[in-house]
């Protein structure tokens, strides 16, 4: 399976901007669209591809990919997940903790892995909301008991 069409030929349309200057995305080009026909296994591909970019400390390129997957598919939750994991590995907190919590809007049941809220108790940590870090994180270890033991003798903590 290939993904047909360049993107580099809707590139003339440049985004939408406000006077402030940040960019407002109003979803892809009709032109994208039409010539696009993707579908579902396509989102599923390229988060498959910005997930090994994030394994191999690719965080930029991944952005790019789930940037143009979530125009398509917004609300998917991978997406997000992974395009909150790309936040995380730049440094952006709070755009990550923002995200996290649109994700929270759309997961049905409001369920959470043990990965993002270990994730989440990072973010939390980072943005200075210690008590929340703590919660979150003792949560983590209620889902993944084997934590408790590698944090109780400081082993494979990373310094």
């Amino acid at each position: 399976m290939t993904l047909n069409f360049d993107l580099h030929a809707h590139a003339a349309a440049p985004p939408a901007v406000q006077p402030s200057g940040s960019e407002v995305s109003s979803g892809p080009p009709s032109s994208l669209v039409a010539d696009a026909r993707l579908t579902q296994v396509h989102c599923e591909l390229i988060c498959s591809l910005a997930s090994m970019l994030l394994r191999y400390g690719q965080a930029e390129d991944a952005r790019g990919l789930l940037d143009l997957n979530r125009l398509f598919w917004p609300r998917d939750e991978k997406t997000l997940r992974l395009l909150a994991k790309t936040l995380t590995m730049s440094g952006q907190w709070q755009a990550a903790d923002d995200l996290l919590r649109e994700l929270d809007q759309i997961r049905p049941g409001g369920r959470v892995g043990p990965a993002c809220l270990l994730q989440r108790a990072v973010i939390a940590m980072r943005l200075g909301r210690v008590a929340e870090a703590a919660q979150r994180f003792r949560s983590f270890i209620s889902l993944r008991p084997s934590a408790s033991a590698h944090v109780k003798t400081g082993e494979g903590i990373a310094s």
